[in-house]
């Protein structure tokens, strides 16, 4: 875990694994691959990006903010724009954004009005548009966890029961 102290001020935060509370300043970005983002204090400068994790707000964001999975709260002005790929929004009575808001498949609850952009969903629902706007890092680390999963589950299924993988491999090939 990663913690910027009442007063403290750092250029820039980031972790693998593990949460960052941000209780002083930031003046550059905080990044996040895997552990859940708060901010207060005197807040970020920059921008704030967590692969997965839930995103808490209650303080200034210079930049935008950009989370792959997890749930984000805004109660505080963020200058840009929100992206949120799996997880719910949720704008509190102080949110402001700057920008536009883009959420993937969750929900929004809170005062839309919070946001000067648009608000654009992209969830897989009837009726709902996808934008896939390119393929990014979250994207990768997406698919590279579902690759690595089903690997795992394909070598685990082969030493739990080989008897039944080659009785289904033959049924297949049949």
């Amino acid at each position: 875990d990663v913690v910027v102290e009442p007063g403290e001020s750092e250029s820039e935060v980031s972790t693998a694994i593990g949460d960052i509370t941000v209780e002083g300043l930031v003046e550059g970005d905080v990044r996040s691959a895997r552990g859940d983002v708060e901010v207060g204090g005197e807040g970020v400068r920059g921008d704030i990006k967590a692969a997965s994790g839930d995103v808490e707000v209650r303080a200034p964001v210079g930049g935008k903010i950009t989370a792959g999975f997890g749930h984000v709260y805004i109660d505080a002005p963020v200058e840009g724009d929100v992206e949120v790929g799996r997880g719910d929004v949720e704008l509190g009575p102080g949110a402001q954004v700057g920008g536009d808001l883009h959420y993937g498949s969750g929900e929004i609850e809170g005062d839309t009005q919070a946001v000067e952009g648009t608000i654009k969903a992209g969830g897989m629902g009837p009726g709902m548009e996808h934008d896939w706007g390119g393929f990014g890092i979250f994207d990768l680390v997406g698919w590279a966890f579902a690759a690595a999963l089903f690997a795992a589950c394909s070598v685990l299924a082969v030493v739990l029961a080989p008897g039944q993988v080659s009785a289904a491999t033959r049924r297949a090939e049949e």
